[in-house]
Order: structure tokens, then C-alpha cells, then sequence
């Protein structure tokens, strides 16, 4: 019979270490009784050669790391630290259906335990969804991401690309791309818990790149990124997100996700194709973009926390704050309201007993929203407060608005300078120095809100502050002594002298 080079060396070594024993020639010999070429026992080199060509061969084979301490293990239990989809079928050349393969292969590595499940770079087409299992890791190597491995649903796919059930807690996905269509569901759907999705791309879906359903608790969204999602808008009754949340005790890091870069206007009825939806309760988000959505960020979620989270560039409303009982630090709504001018709002916030500490609306100059800050809570006992929020972008209307008994703005203490005019712009002040160097009479203070208190001090004595809009103790026009501080807080009907 004819061997391979392996095989022909493997039969030298053989046949020099036991040459008082074999005999023969090209390695058809035997040690002991002939079992004969096809054999599965180890009499005869032939059969001994064709075991280890067998599918049981590394099991036999013996491998032992270098190192001090190391212990000897079989090839097999070696090579089984990285089982890849590859070994169950999967091409990930682009055009053969990998589907199966890759449902085969989570269904094996679930079924053993669980454990990592390598996707080599390639493209693998998906037709049908695929179904997760428990404690599985399916990862492709970071480190290639110039050559990707990537999901690409095919030609008229309108489903999910992967589901997770509530029986595959503790399923995870890292490093690959996905690419759906505009006709398709949600590219992962999670109904599980402690399920984890990082270091993934999504282009492409008529819903969202990732979506945590109502039933999902303590799962963790990092460092990925979605463009061009939330495809069918037009028809949206609802607000849904290019990174959809529901549930509960998520963590959700340092993502971005968009819906359609291209498109410039408002399609849906209320703006409800957002780049980030966050519904449920009890979130941590660190570190978010919401871009390019028809709003930024959709807030439905009580009791959760928001730091240095952005939406940018939105064509409705930067952030819709429905939500109650919110806490929101160093977030910002960027370049807004950019589908129509005086429509939008930068914050539109519905929702009670949220806090806003440090979050703006900063200057790009390249939208006019209608207001930066936009409460609509009217209540007596559950006020939203904002501690020292800004808005410095263009607005149609005014900075800040609330209503009568509308949460309170407590702005930056810094002082402000005004050199003339009867008219004062209090719009995000507190303290401003009215340095006039001739005669004039104050009439109105404008862009004020509810609850906000300005302090006056004229430099050089000269100021009258009119008796009309401000409500003053005397009743009357008074001067303002100089470096004499006034206080004066907005309350609907004019600007309440402080005694």
C-alpha cells in the first residue's frame, strides 16, 4: 500500500526502534498479528497509522507544553479549546449557506457545557434565524478586524439574525460584524439574562442592531457600533432604537448607534425612530451616541443612571425624557434639531423627578432649535431639577422654558456683564453686573424660567429698574444703589423683588 510523507516517516521511526521486531518493506509490516490495513487495532503499522489518521487519533497523541510544571495532555483535549464553526461545516466564503453549520456548532458547544466558539474571518451567510445556547461564547479574534468575520443575512431576509431565549442566560457575542437588510428584525435578540454583546458592528436592519427585550436582566452592551438601523420608520406608532432596551440592571458602554446617516428629515409621526431607546428600569449607560436619529436618545427607563452619554447630530429632538426618577451627569445634546428650524428641542423632558447635573446643549451653529431645554412637568410635588445645565446652541423660542409650577433651574453662579440696553438677556444667569456708564431704566428681564433667581448690582449707580414687569418691594421704579445687590426670582406674573 501507499503512504503519505508523514506516514513514510512515521514507519522509519518505527521500523529503527523496532527493527529486531519488523520486516518488510514501505511500511506494509506488522508487529505482532496482522490486523491488516483497514484495521482498527494497533498489531500492524498500517492499522497503526490509519487510527491516527482516524477521527480518534488525537485522542491517543500525546502533547506536553514547555515550561516548568506543565502537564501532559492528549492533542485532542489541546485542540479543544477552540472549537470553530469551521469544524461543523461552515465555509464563511459569502455565497455557501452557513446557517446550519453555525446552529450545529452553538448546539454542540451548548449541549457540552458551553464554552468558546471561534468564527475565523469570512463572511457567512445567514438565512434563517439562528438560535443561541447557554454559556456559549461566540468570538472572532479582535485582532483581525481588518479581515472581519462577518454575519450577512441574505437576499430578502426579514427576521432575526441570532436569538437568545431565556433558556441561553449567560450567552455572549464578541467581535463580529453584522450585516442585515432594511427589511429585516433586530440583528440579535436577547430574552435572557446575563447575556453580553461587545466589540460588534451592525449595518443594516428595519428595527435595531441589538435589541433587550422585557424579560432580559443584567446584560452588558460595550464598545459596539450600528449605523443605518430603524430602516422602517414611516410606518413607527411607537419609539423604537437602533440599540433597543427593555428590562432590567443592564450596563450599556461606550457604544454609538445610528439610524440613517443619509436621510435629513423627520419621516415618523412623532419622532420615534431614535439611535438609542432605553425603556425598563435600573440601567447604568457610560459613554453612548445616539447619531443621525430622528431623536438622539428615547428615555422610558426610572431609576437609572446617565453619564457623558451624547446625541448628535439628531434631525428631531436630541434626548425625549419620559422616564421618571432619572439621574443624568455631563450629557449633551449636539447639533439637533437639524430637520426643521424652531420644531425641536434639544432636552424634551415629560417625565418627573428626573436630575440633571452639568448636561448642555453646546454651540455648533449649525441647527435652531425651538428650545434648548424644554420641561413640561406641571406639578407641585414632583418637579424635575437641572443644576447647572447650559444651552449655548440657536433657538427659535428660548434657552429654557417650564411651566407654572415647572421644575427648577439652578444655573452656574458665574457674573455677567451688561454695558447698556433696557431690555437684560437672563437666559442661563444668575448674577449680572450692569456696568452702564450713563443714566438708563431697566423695563424686563427676558428668557428667564419659573423658579430662576437673578441678582442685579449696578457699578456706577445709574440704573432704574422699572416698576412693571419686575415686581418691586416699594411697588415703584427704585435706583439701584451702587454695589448694591438686588435679587429678583421668576414667578409667571413678573420678577418677585427678594425683601
Amino acid at each position: 500500500m501507499a503512504f503519505d510523507p508523514v506516514a513514510r516517516a512515521l514507519v522509519g521511526a518505527l521500523k529503527q526502534n523496532l527493527s529486531s521486531t519488523v520486516s518488510g518493506s514501505d511500511g506494509d509490516s506488522y508487529v505482532g498479528s496482522n490486523d491488516g490495513a483497514a484495521g482498527s487495532m494497533w498489531t500492524s503499522v498500517a492499522g497503526f497509522i490509519n487510527y491516527l489518521r482516524g477521527n480518534s487519533g488525537s485522542g491517543v497523541l500525546g502533547f506536553l507544553p514547555a515550561g516548568t510544571g506543565a502537564v501532559a495532555r492528549t492533542v485532542q483535549a489541546k485542540l479543544a479549546e477552540n472549537v470553530s464553526v469551521k469544524d461543523f461545516g461552515a465555509k464563511g466564503d459569502g455565497s455557501t449557506d452557513d446557517t446550519a453549520a453555525i446552529q450545529a456548532a452553538i448546539t454542540a458547544v451548548g449541549a457540552a457545557g458551553g464554552g468558546r466558539l471561534l468564527v475565523p474571518p469570512g463572511t457567512y451567510k445567514i438565512s434563517a434565524q439562528i438560535t443561541a445556547a447557554a454559556n456559549v461564547n461566540l468570538y472572532a479574534n479582535y485582532s483581525a478586524r481588518n479581515t472581519p468575520a462577518t454575519m450577512q443575512a441574505a437576499s430578502g431576509f426579514t427576521g432575526r439574525m441570532i436569538y437568545v431565549p431565556q433558556a441561553a442566560a449567560s450567552f455572549s457575542v464578541s467581535g463580529i460584524s453584522f450585516l442585515s437588510t432594511v427589511t429585516a428584525d433586530s440583528s440579535i435578540y436577547i430574552d435572557a439574562s446575563s447575556v453580553g454583546v461587545s466589540y460588534c458592528g451592525f449595518n443594516f436592519s428595519g428595527r435595531a442592531g441589538v435589541e433587550l427585550s422585557a424579560n432580559s436582566i443584567a446584560c452588558e452592551v460595550a464598545h459596539c457600533t450600528g449605523t443605518n438601523l430603524v430602516y422602517q420608520r414611516s410606518a413607527l406608532t411607537a419609539a423604537v432604537g437602533g440599540l433597543h432596551v427593555l428590562g432590567t440592571d443592564h450596563y450599556i458602554t461606550d457604544n454609538e448607534f445610528n439610524c440613517w446617516s443619509g436621510n435629513n428629515t423627520v419621516v415618523s409621526s412623532g419622532a420615534y425612530a431614535c439611535s438609542i431607546y432605553i425603556g425598563g428600569a435600573n440601567h447604568f449607560l457610560v459613554g453612548n451616541i445616539g447619531e443621525f436619529g430622528e431623536t438622539g436618545v428615547w428615555v422610558d427607563a426610572n431609576k437609572s443612571r446617565f453619564t457623558g452619554n451624547r446625541a448628535d447630530r439628531c434631525m428631531g429632538h436630541g434626548w425625549v425624557i419620559p422616564g421618571a426618577s432619572n439621574c443624568f451627569t455631563a450629557c449633551q445634546a449636539v447639533q439637533c434639531g437639524t430637520g426643521a428650524t424652531n420644531s425641536y428641542d434639544g432636552w424634551q423632558i415629560s417625565g418627573v423627578l428626573n436630575r440633571f447635573v452639568g448636561c448642555m446643549v453646546p454651540y455648533l451653529g449649525q441647527s435652531t432649535l425651538r428650545y434648548g431645554w424644554n420641561d413640561k412637568v406641571d406639578s407641585y410635588t414632583q418637579k424635575n431639577e437641572m443644576v447647572g445645565c447650559s444651552c449655548d446652541e440657536a433657538y427659535g423660542t428660548s434657552a429654557y422654558h417650564n411651566n407654572f409650577d415647572g421644575g427648577g433651574f439652578l444655573f452656574g453662579t458665574g457674573f455677567y456683564t451688561q454695558t447698556s440696553g433696557s431690555v437684560i438677556d437672563v437666559s442661563g444667569k444668575t448674577n449680572i453686573v450692569l456696568y452702564y456708564t450713563t443714566a438708563q431704566t431697566v423695563t424686563q428681564m427676558t428668557g428667564g424660567v419659573n423658579g430662576q433667581t437673578v441678582r442685579l448690582m449696578a457699578v456706577n449707580g445709574n440704573v432704574t429698574v422699572h416698576n412693571n414687569q419686575f415686581k418691586t418691594l416699594t411697588g415703584a421704579d427704585i435706583v439701584l444703589q451702587q454695589f448694591a445687590v438686588y435679587e429678583f426670582t421668576w414667578w409667571n406674573y413678573g420678577w418677585m423683588q427678594h425683601a
